[in-house]
């Protein structure tokens, strides 16, 4: 294994693409109204400062992110960038075992330990630096809630 390969079985999938919205309201009418996604799962992640909705079309799902203080990662990327992707999630199965895989694969993290994530999940982001640019989430579904398992 190369500094910056992973073995194919850290990855059992992906698993969704963020994608920051700032009216949550309005990007619901539209990716559902006109593109016919389904509303799966919505909550309100105070720590982190977010609005999650969880949309599906098919396989694919999609997870609508608003901030709900300015004091948020997602808020200063919704000032700098604007609306639209921002992360792709890979489901594995176990988040420590993905942070450490990827920390000795040479990746910079942004969460050295997991993270409580929307529906339940444990989840650890990857920083834009050591990943060309996209930030990268593993995400682990846990018996305790969230998503499919």
């Amino acid at each position: 294994m190369t500094a910056r390969s992973l073995p194919p079985s850290l990855i059992e999938r992906l698993d969704h693409v963020g994608i920051v919205a700032p009216d949550v309201a309005a990007s619901v009418a539209l990716y559902c109204g006109l593109l016919g996604m389904q509303r799966l799962e919505e909550e309100e992640l105070r720590g982190p400062g977010l609005h999650s909705v969880m949309l599906g079309l098919g396989a694919a799902r999609f997870e609508l992110l608003s901030p709900t203080r300015a004091d948020t990662s997602i808020s200063r990327f919704l000032e700098r960038r604007g609306p639209g992707i921002h992360h792709l999630a890979f489901k594995v199965a176990s988040a420590e075992d993905a942070i450490r895989r990827l920390v000795d694969a040479g990746i910079e993290l942004i969460d050295t330990v997991p993270q409580r994530g929307a529906g339940g999940t444990l989840t650890a982001f990857a920083h834009p630096h050591s990943t060309q640019g996209v930030l990268l989430e593993v995400v682990e579904h846990t018996h305790t809630g969230g998503g499919e398992e």
